[in-house]
C-alpha cells in the first residue's frame, strides 16, 4: 500500500470518528444540537415551519434554527412524515438535517433515513449506526410532557398577537421545562422555553415550507472522499 493510499485511509478514519463525537471535518458539523420536544403541543403539519433563537447556557452559544415538517407517508402501516431542522450556529456554516420519522402522540419517534447538507457541499445521507440505538449522535430529540397547564394567556411575536398556554413541563429523567406553548405554532408548538440549559425564543413561523436540501444526497463514505480529495487538491 502507497503512503498516499495510507493516509487518505488514516484522513477517513479521522473523519468517521469526528462525526461520532459529534463533528466532522471541526466546525462544519456544529449544526448537530438536541432538539427540545414537548410532546403535548407537537403537531405534524405539512408545509408548517418555525424559526428559534437559542442561547446554551452552559456553552455559552448562541445560534438561529428552523423547523419544518413536510410531506407524509406510510412505513410498516405507521404513519411517517418528513421533516428538518436547519441550524446555523455562530461562525459556523448552517447545517440542513432531514429526517424520516415516525409519528407519534409524543412528537417524532423512531428514525428511518437522515440527510445532511452543510452550506457549500453537497447533500449526504447518514449511516444507519449514528442515529440508531442508545449512543446515537444524529437525530436527538429531548422529549418532556405537559404535566401542568398553568393559564391561558396572549402574547405578541413579531406584531402578530397568539393564543397561549403556560406549561410545565418533565421528561423521563424529571428535568423540567418552563414554556410557553400554542397551537398556532405549528410544528414545534413552542413559543417560549427554559430548560436547564437553554433558552428558546419563537423568531418567526408560517406555513408553505419545501425542503432547504438541494441536489441528490450521496452516500457519506463517497461525501468524506471527495471532500479529502478536494483537500488534496489544494
Amino acid at each position: 500500500m502507497s503512503a498516499r493510499s495510507r493516509l487518505i485511509q488514516a484522513c477517513l478514519l479521522c473523519a468517521i470518528l469526528c462525526l461520532s463525537a459529534g463533528g466532522a471535518f471541526g466546525a462544519e458539523m456544529e449544526g448537530q444540537k438536541p432538539m427540545v420536544v414537548i410532546g403535548d403541543v407537537f403537531r405534524f403539519v405539512p408545509g408548517s415551519w418555525a424559526t428559534y433563537s437559542i442561547h446554551d447556557r452552559v456553552k455559552q452559544e448562541h445560534y438561529r434554527m428552523y423547523i419544518a415538517t413536510l410531506e407524509k407517508t406510510q412505513s410498516h402501516d405507521k404513519p411517517y412524515s418528513w421533516m428538518e431542522v436547519e441550524v446555523t450556529p455562530a461562525g459556523a456554516p448552517p447545517v440542513v438535517s432531514r429526517f424520516l420519522v415516525e409519528e407519534t402522540k409524543g412528537g417524532p419517534g423512531e428514525i428511518l433515513d437522515v440527510i445532511i447538507q452543510i452550506e457549500g457541499y453537497p447533500s449526504f445521507i447518514v449511516p444507519t449506526r449514528f442515529y440508531e440505538g442508545k449512543g446515537k449522535e444524529i437525530g436527538e430529540f429531548q422529549s418532556s410532557y405537559v404535566a401542568k397547564r398553568l393559564g391561558k394567556k396572549t402574547v405578541t411575536v413579531n406584531g402578530k398577537p397568539i393564543n397561549a398556554w403556560e406549561v410545565e413541563a418533565s421528561d423521563k429523567k424529571d428535568r423540567k421545562i418552563n414554556a410557553i406553548v400554542s397551537d398556532e405554532v405549528p410544528p414545534l408548538g413552542i413559543v417560549n422555553a427554559d430548560t436547564e440549559k437553554t433558552t428558546i425564543h419563537l423568531v418567526a413561523w408560517g406555513t408553505g415550507a419545501k425542503s432547504k436540501i438541494e441536489g441528490s444526497p450521496i452516500t457519506f463514505y463517497l461525501w468524506m472522499i471527495k471532500q479529502l480529495g478536494q483537500n488534496f487538491m489544494r
